[in-house]
């Protein structure tokens, strides 16, 4: 015993291999990792989710955008279509006075007991009736196209 030489614990407690100090180790790299990621983490969030806020933002902005430009087409249509009906109820109405007044007109004239100034009236009615179905028609083309 004498000759051999004196142990020092301290060394041979870092030298040896023992489970604990593998874990131990494995533990400090996972931490490494960790922090590692931990960087990437917030350089991602730094760069890449105030982009995306700010792509969000344009999309919400383009979508409202759309939805008003296709709120004032709706509107457009909805007025030409009263319109359309307003000019076609016109056209209708019109007509029908003229057949009314041709057809008074034609009465009028196979009447003998009527004055030829009455005819004349009735035939000059007819025609402005005649006259006002026609403007009325153009306007209700006019309208359609």
């Amino acid at each position: 015993k004498k000759y051999q030489p004196k142990k020092n614990s301290k060394e041979e407690d870092e030298y040896t291999y023992s489970s604990c100090r593998a874990f131990l180790a494995t533990l400090n790299e996972m931490n490494d990792y960790a922090g590692q990621h931990e960087v990437i983490s917030e350089n991602m969030t730094s760069q890449i989710t105030t982009e995306l806020a700010r792509y969000v933002q344009e999309l919400k902005q383009e979508r409202k955008s759309h939805f008003h430009d296709g709120r004032k087409a709706q509107q457009y249509i909805e007025t030409c279509w009263k319109q359309l009906e307003s000019s076609k109820r016109r056209f209708e109405r019109d007509c029908k006075e003229a057949d009314r007044a041709q057809q008074y007109f034609e009465k009028m004239d196979a009447d003998i007991n009527v004055t030829k100034a009455d005819v004349e009236k009735a035939r000059q009615q007819a025609q402005l009736r005649h006259q006002m179905a026609e403007d009325s028609k153009g306007e209700y083309l006019s309208t359609l196209q």
